[in-house]
């Protein structure tokens, strides 16, 4: 009851709880940062590599863990080199344990380690096409290929929910108000 107001970033799920708790106790201020899709887009105009690398940091920074994760990858026109940019770029990213060697450690922890995982087989099953990665590194510790679905459409679980992990989602639009409708949040 003494505290004033309550900040959270996080999934939209315990933001729902907070708003709740809040007006059940003394209808506290509530400030949200939930999870998103974060989509980048890439017009028929872009600059390749500067698109590829931009791409890349935006979704790998941080094994993918941050709120801001670009884990969408939209192009108006399909582009095999912009494709096969990020799948090299993909490729190099050194993954394990080893401090000074490796590029991306492992998943915070088993929770989010076996989220992720669940992610990537939900999306081979809904009929994502792996491209990169699409399994666990090794045989110890949280660690996650980095992974780049394509043949991704907004129907589908990697499309709709926010992973939290090195998984990049590939699809296409026509145009940016389109892009506007399909990531309007739900009334619900």
């Amino acid at each position: 009851m003494d505290i004033d107001k309550v900040a959270f970033t996080g999934s939209t799920k315990v933001g729902h709880l907070i708003q709740q708790y809040s007006a059940e106790s003394n209808s506290k201020r509530v400030t949200l940062e939930l999870g998103g899709k974060s989509p980048m887009l890439v017009f028929d105009d872009a600059d390749l590599d500067q698109a590829a690398d931009a791409a890349h940091t935006g979704l790998f920074l941080n094994q993918g863990q941050c709120c801001c994760a670009g884990s969408q990858l939209l192009f108006k026109t399909p582009s095999m080199m912009l494709l096969l940019k990020c799948i090299e770029r993909a490729k190099k990213i050194k993954v394990g344990p080893q401090f000074y060697e490796s590029t991306q450690g492992p998943q915070v922890d088993k929770f989010q380690f076996d989220t992720v995982l669940r992610y990537l087989a939900k999306g081979k099953e809904e009929g994502a096409t792996v491209k990169a990665g699409g399994d666990r590194h090794g045989e110890k510790g949280y660690y996650v290929q980095p992974t780049i679905f394509t043949d991704v459409t907004d129907e589908m679980v990697s499309a709709k929910e926010e992973i939290f992990g090195t998984v990049m989602s590939i699809l296409k639009f026509s145009t940016v108000e389109e892009v506007i409708e399909r990531h309007r949040p739900s009334s619900s």
